[in-house]
């Protein structure tokens, strides 16, 4: 169960091209605040050769 305050710590970026791009993304989002969790959501809808990634931000002010 996720309270409001969790849920916004919270990410889903979508149109991720779906070629091992774990590093970079996560770089990326490291610029915005420390990333507690990093996700690729394979269940979740996506268009052909594109995934959907769940970022956790430790700060909810970093997924803002």
């Amino acid at each position: 169960m996720y309270t409001v305050s969790q849920e916004s710590q919270y990410l889903l970026v979508q149109g991720i091209p779906a070629i091992k791009l774990k590093t970079e993304v996560l770089d990326l989002f490291s610029s915005y605040g420390e990333v507690c969790e990093y996700r690729v959501l394979e269940d979740y809808p996506a268009e052909e050769f594109t995934e959907v990634v769940l970022i956790k931000f430790a700060r909810i002010q970093s997924a803002r």
